[in-house]
C-alpha cells in the first residue's frame, strides 16, 4: 500500500465541499434566481440550472430599459418558463441561437451535471485516500496480528 499523498487528501476534502456547496446552490436555486448582466453577456443561476448567453447587446438593452434590472448583479425572480426545468432535471443544451433571446447563442448545465462532474472525482479520491485497519502494516496493510518482532514481513516497515 503507498504511501498517502497530502494533496489527495485536501482534493478529497475540497470536492466534499464542493459538492455540499453545489447540492445547497440547486436547492436555494429552484426558488431564487440570480443574475448578473454585463454590456453583451447575461449569467443567471436559477432554476436548478447555470445559464450564460453571450452577443445578447439587444436583450441586455430591452432589459435595462424596461426597468426589470439593472447591469451588475441582480437578485430577481423570473418566470418558470424561462429555463427548460423547475428543478433543473434537463439536458445540458448548447444552442447558437435561441428565439428566447433574438440572435444571441446561449449555454445551459443543469446542477445534477455540475455536481455529477464532482462528485465522481471525489468518490474516487476518497476511495483511494483509505486508512489500514487497526492492527495492520501502514506501508503495505498486511496483517500483523500475532507480530512480536516489530517488523513487517511483508514489507520491512518498523512497526
Amino acid at each position: 500500500m503507498k504511501r498517502r499523498s497530502r494533496t489527495r487528501r485536501v482534493l478529497k476534502w475540497v470536492g466534499l465541499v464542493g459538492c455540499v456547496l453545489i447540492v445547497v446552490a440547486w436547492g436555494v436555486s429552484t426558488t431564487r434566481t440570480l443574475v448578473f448582466i454585463a454590456e453583451s453577456r447575461i449569467v443567471l443561476f436559477g432554476a436548478g440550472c447555470f445559464f450564460t448567453t453571450w452577443s445578447a447587446e439587444e436583450v441586455t438593452e430591452v432589459i435595462v430599459a424596461r426597468g426589470h434590472a439593472r447591469k451588475g448583479w441582480n437578485y430577481i425572480v423570473l418566470p418558470r418558463e424561462t429555463l427548460s426545468s423547475g428543478l433543473g432535471f434537463c439536458w445540458p443544451s448548447l444552442l447558437g441561437s435561441n428565439g428566447r433571446f433574438g440572435s444571441s447563442g446561449y449555454l445551459e448545465i443543469p446542477c445534477w451535471l455540475m455536481l455529477l462532474l464532482t462528485a465522481i472525482p471525489t468518490a474516487i479520491f476518497w476511495y483511494r485516500d483509505r486508512r489500514p485497519p487497526r492492527g495492520h502494516c501502514q506501508r503495505c496493510g498486511y496483517n500483523l496480528t500475532g507480530n512480536i518482532s516489530g517488523v513487517c514481513p511483508e514489507c520491512g516497515e518498523v512497526v
